[in-house]
């Protein structure tokens, strides 16, 4: 079981991975 900390922390760390990707796509784009 894991405890609720770890697994927000892990949550923010996928929603700021999704953020960099999106910035990297519009990078790519222009």
């Amino acid at each position: 079981m894991v405890d609720s900390v770890s697994f927000n922390h892990l949550d923010h760390l996928l929603q700021a991975y999704k953020i960099l990707r999106n910035l990297v796509d519009d990078v790519d784009k222009s």
